[in-house]
């Protein structure tokens, strides 16, 4: 007697069967994958044929290279929003009068610390400078606080 071969089942079927017993509504769990991103997307407020930009946080060109792969991933779900055309150019470009806080003013901000890192390491060492001591006033000067009277008296000014 030859014992039934079972399929094993999918892990996004088992993945669909979690986010329904956790409470997930149906129509974000179930259907096609262009009919659950809709039905996400307007629940999080964005309408019906709304322009959608994905933007990732922290920004690509911000991330660190391990070994070759970007840390955390690109792909990685957890550092990806999705945001209106205005956010995503806000965000990206800053506000028209200044790029204050948006991702290029934070890339060249990295770019100038790099830049002055690289600096430091490949030039030489300075000599400390030295420091003067402070001279002194001139004897009756205004400096000196002293003031010598013509018949050769001084006195505090």
């Amino acid at each position: 007697m030859t014992k039934a071969h079972r399929k094993r089942i999918p892990d996004g079927a088992r993945l669909q069967a979690v986010l329904l017993m956790l409470g997930v509504p149906e129509d974000l769990v179930l259907g096609s994958v262009e009919a659950r991103l809709s039905a996400g997307l307007h629940r999080l407020g964005f309408e019906p044929g709304a322009r959608i930009e994905w933007d990732h946080h922290p920004a690509l060109w911000l991330r660190d290279v391990v070994d070759g792969v970007m840390v955390p991933h690109p792909n990685d779900p957890r550092f990806i929003t999705p945001l209106g055309y205005e956010a995503h150019k806000r965000k990206t470009n800053g506000s028209g009068g200044t790029t204050a806080g948006s991702d290029k003013a934070n890339l060249a901000k990295v770019a100038r610390a790099e830049a002055r890192r690289v600096h430091e390491l490949l030039a030489p060492p300075s000599k400390p400078k030295k420091s003067k001591c402070k001279a002194r006033p001139m004897p009756g000067s205004r400096a000196s606080g002293v003031r010598r009277k013509m018949n050769g008296r001084a006195e505090k000014r």
